[in-house]
């Protein structure tokens, strides 16, 4: 975990049975004002839970990357060429503005119908101004077994599992992504003004 990181560069790392792999975290200033934004980051070629089955897996990963600030400020970040699998947020970006994520970054998870009670994200963006998330391959697995299955709480199954998610982040650009198997392709939702989707 990297907190105030300035030109961090996070390549060619290999991560297991993780439960946050790799963070990059900007905190808040005195008063709560926000402090000086990182100048660049980038994570790059990196392999979360690589040739790792859920069978055989001895944690299942909660976050394997994430960018995240209190309060919106400038990230000039990087997310590209990452294989993630098995965990149970892909890549998380939250109060970043300007981030990139793109690239062919891979996730995929394995879990079966009958242990998926979390919300599940291949890529989630929250409240980032003009994120980029272009060329990336998000997939479920596991084949459906047909049918409506529910939840204690009555939610749909399917309902839990999302390829990628945009919420309050207008001007993003979502292009040349592949989605498969997913309870939800893209989600939208709140204010996203002025994003496309090519």
């Amino acid at each position: 975990l990297l907190e105030y990181g300035v030109y961090s560069y996070v390549s060619d790392n290999t991560l297991n049975d993780f439960d946050r792999g790799i963070g990059i975290y900007e905190g808040a200033g005195v008063f709560g004002t926000p402090v000086c934004c990182p100048v660049q980051n980038n994570i790059i070629s990196n392999h979360f839970n690589p040739a790792s089955s859920y069978a055989t897996m001895r944690r299942y990963g909660r976050i394997a990357i994430e960018i995240s600030n209190r309060f919106s400020n400038h990230t000039n970040a990087t997310i590209s060429s990452n294989d993630i699998l098995n965990s149970t947020i892909g890549i998380h970006a939250l109060n970043s503005v300007l981030i990139k994520i793109i690239n062919q970054n891979t996730y995929e998870t394995q879990i079966p119908e009958a242990n998926l009670t979390f919300l599940h994200y291949g890529i989630w963006v929250q409240n980032c101004y003009a994120a980029q998330i272009i060329d990336n391959n998000v997939t479920n697995g596991i084949k459906w077994s047909g049918g409506t299955i529910t939840t204690a709480n009555g939610s749909s199954l399917r309902d839990l599992i999302k390829g990628i998610t945009i919420a309050n982040s207008s001007k993003c650009l979502l292009k040349q992504n592949i989605i498969f198997n997913m309870g939800a392709g893209i989600d939208v939702f709140d204010n996203c003004t002025n994003s496309n989707l090519f």
